[in-house]
C-alpha cells in the first residue's frame, strides 16, 4: 500500500484536476495484481468524457518538496454533475488500468 497527499489529473497532456490525500491498494484477483485508488477529496477544472483514460500522478511530500510516487493510468467515474473550480470533499475510489510498481 502506498498513500500521499496530493495528486493531478490530466487528459491528453492538460492538467484538468487534483486530488488531495490518496492511497493506493494492490491486491491478487485470479493471480493477477489489481490496483485500486482512492482520494479523499478532488477538484475538477473541467469534466472528462465518460469512461475514457486519464493520466493521474501521485505525489507524496518529502520534506519541502513534492516527490512523484506513481504514474498510472485510470477512469474514474466522476458524478456529471460534479462542480468545477471547487474542492469536493466526498471520497472516491476505482481501478487503475495498471498495478503500480511500489
Amino acid at each position: 500500500m502506498a498513500e500521499g497527499e496530493i495528486g493531478s489529473i490530466t487528459l491528453d497532456g492538460e492538467q484538468i484536476g487534483g486530488f488531495l490525500d490518496w492511497d493506493i491498494a494492490v491486491d491478487i484477483v485470479n493471480h493477477q495484481p489489481a490496483a485500486n485508488a482512492s482520494f479523499a477529496s478532488y477538484w475538477l477544472f473541467r469534466l472528462p468524457p465518460p469512461d475514457i483514460r486519464l493520466d493521474m500522478d501521485f505525489y507524496r511530500r518529502q520534506g519541502n518538496d513534492l516527490r512523484l510516487i506513481n504514474r498510472q493510468c485510470a477512469r474514474p467515474d466522476f458524478p456529471p454533475d460534479s462542480p468545477l473550480d471547487t474542492l469536493i470533499k466526498s471520497p472516491l475510489r476505482f481501478t487503475l488500468d495498471v498495478a503500480p510498481g511500489i
